[in-house]
């Protein structure tokens, strides 16, 4: 059974600043690669959304490895059919800075 996505602002914005990171240090077909990722990603997290390791299991919130470089945190909401993207992370960053 597949669940509906939901992007909040923080997933939006984490999102676009990795591609436009990418499109900058590398160019626009690394960074269409890795909205590519994302789409796989997000389907099979849609298809099988309680799969995931848990970040904070106190909190639901889930994570799934895009690329070796980005993590998205994710909540499975069961009860309404949902799953609420709410971070893409830069695991090249300082951990502390997360805001999960």
């Amino acid at each position: 059974m597949e669940v509906k996505i939901v992007w909040t602002d923080e997933a939006f914005q984490s999102h676009h600043e990795i591609f436009l990171f990418l499109i900058e240090m590398w160019n626009i077909k690394i960074a269409k690669a890795f909205v590519k990722l994302v789409d796989e990603k997000t389907k099979w997290i849609s298809q099988f959304p309680s799969t995931a390791q848990y970040h904070n299991k106190s909190t639901s919130i889930q994570k799934i490895i895009i690329h070796p470089n980005v993590t998205l945190f994710y909540r499975y909401i069961k009860n309404e059919g949902i799953i609420e993207l709410l971070l893409f992370w830069d695991n090249r960053q300082d951990e502390r800075k997360r805001s999960l």
